[in-house]
């Protein structure tokens, strides 16, 4: 099978999933445990190769929306903080934070150094259920991306409260169980690591973090984001399952990049004609007796024009010949000869 006919397969089969495929967007997520005052330095430029943030502000001055403190410097794929409920946002300038900190070196400003204990961003109405910030990353292409966010919440002593982190990216989402908050210092964090894949260019994740469960003395509880890290997760001619299709052409047809799809692969080129396809003899049956031009890869096609003279139209004899190349656009290509006599 020649290069032009597996375009022509492709071309047609990726029209035939797409038709059956309603959203190849899929999210999924896990929660660590409780992050400790003992944890490890998170290094924001290894885990966010694609963009990177964290929210640090140190008053009690409410904003609609707040910008990160820093983040990835030329990266804009992490959006502003805003309210779930309520109407704007806030940061702390308690000394109860949470116990997270985070080492750059492609920061915006500063460019490198170490952020210890940010105060993190949430939502300036205190105590309410249902209430709690968010914010959107735009995936630029489509992949898959491993989106970590830092988030938890804070409930005062006497208080029982959850909190729950959710993900949506178009008609799918994923939600946390709940997380307890318990209440004392520092104010407790987790780890959530979101996998997920876009299917079209620059799809938009929504990321919120809301009080979940609220009892007791409840006051001043609330539900708090303190960054994010984005990278891929695959590279666009990862084959995770060996099939042949890369993860990313999987995604656009709505296949799963993890389940083999090599028997059906196998199946349509051994009967091409099941799916109406064309294999290389089928498709030089569609000349009817016209002129067949030959092309290997990009090469120009090649082909003579001869001029026959004939006195009783049963010999013929040449008369001049021409020779002529011609540079074809990529994809399938349908020739004809039309000629014309001058006056």
């Amino acid at each position: 099978m020649n290069q032009n006919t597996r375009n022509f397969l492709c071309a047609i089969l990726c029209g035939l999933f797409a038709v059956a495929r309603l959203s190849a967007a899929q999210i999924s997520g896990t929660v660590s445990a409780q992050i400790s005052n003992t944890a490890a330095t998170f290094d924001l430029t290894a885990l966010g190769t694609s963009d990177w943030a964290y929210w640090n502000k140190a008053d009690l001055v409410t904003v609609a929306t707040l910008a990160p403190a820093n983040e990835k410097a030329g990266a804009t794929l992490i959006s502003v903080v805003s309210p779930v409920g309520g109407t704007a946002v806030r940061g702390t300038n308690s000394a109860t934070k949470p116990p997270v900190d985070f080492s750059f070196t492609d920061g915006t400003s500063p460019t490198s150094g170490t952020q210890t204990d940010p105060t993190a961003v949430f939502n300036s109405t205190l105590g309410a259920a249902s209430i709690g910030t968010s914010f959107t990353v735009t995936l630029p292409t489509v992949n898959t991306y491993q989106i970590l966010v830092w988030a938890g919440g804070f409930a005062s002593t006497g208080a029982t409260a959850k909190t729950r982190l959710s993900a949506t990216v178009g008609a799918v989402s994923y939600s946390s169980l709940g997380e307890t908050i318990i209440p004392g210092t520092p104010k407790p964090t987790f780890l959530y690591t979101l996998t997920v894949t876009s299917d079209t260019a620059n799809q938009v994740v929504t990321v919120s973090n809301i009080l979940a469960e609220l009892s007791g003395t409840t006051t001043n509880a609330h539900a708090l984001i303190v960054g994010s890290a984005v990278s891929l997760s695959s590279t666009p001619s990862s084959d995770s399952d060996g099939d042949g299709l890369t993860d990313v052409q999987e995604q656009v047809l709505g296949l799963d990049p993890q389940v083999s799809n090599a028997a059906l692969i196998a199946a349509i080129k051994s009967h091409p004609d099941y799916f109406a396809l064309f294999d290389d003899a089928g498709i030089l049956g569609l000349a009817q007796g016209g002129v067949v031009l030959p092309q290997v890869g990009a090469e120009v096609v090649n082909f003579t024009i001869e001029v026959q003279r004939s006195t009783n139209l049963t010999d013929w004899f040449g008369l001049q010949t021409f020779n002529r190349n011609v540079l074809l656009p990529d994809g399938k290509n349908f020739l004809r000869l039309s000629i014309e006599t001058l006056p």
